[in-house]
C-alpha cells in the first residue's frame, strides 16, 4: 500500500547530457530513481560515483533535512523518476 502511494506520486524527468539534476548545497526536495542513462556523482567538483539504471539518489537531504551532499549530472541523455519529500514523509509517518 505504501509503495503504491509513492509510485502514484512520482514524476518523470528527462535530462540531456551535461545537465545538472541536483546541485551540492541546494535544498533536497526529491528522491530519484534512474530509469535510463548514466549519471555522474561529484563532491566538491570531484567525481565520486557513477549511477546506472536502477540506482537511486537524494535520500540523505530528505532524511536529515540538510542541503544536498553531492552534485548529480547526466553524462548521457537520462531519464529519472522523482518522489517529492512530502509524499515520502507522509508514508513514513504512517508507519
Amino acid at each position: 500500500e505504501h509503495l503504491e502511494v509513492i509510485l502514484a506520486n512520482m514524476t518523470f524527468y528527462a535530462f540531456e547530457a551535461g545537465e545538472t539534476i541536483v546541485a551540492q548545497g541546494s535544498a533536497g526536495k526529491h528522491f530519484f530513481i534512474v530509469q535510463d542513462g548514466v549519471l555522474e556523482v561529484s563532491v566538491n567538483g570531484k567525481p565520486t560515483n557513477t549511477l546506472l539504471p536502477g540506482s537511486s539518489f537524494g535520500t540523505v537531504a530528505l532524511l536529515y533535512s540538510c542541503p544536498r551532499t553531492a552534485t548529480v549530472k547526466a553524462q548521457a541523455p537520462s531519464k529519472v523518476w522523482g518522489a517529492d519529500c512530502e509524499t515520502l514523509r507522509n508514508v513514513l509517518l504512517q508507519e
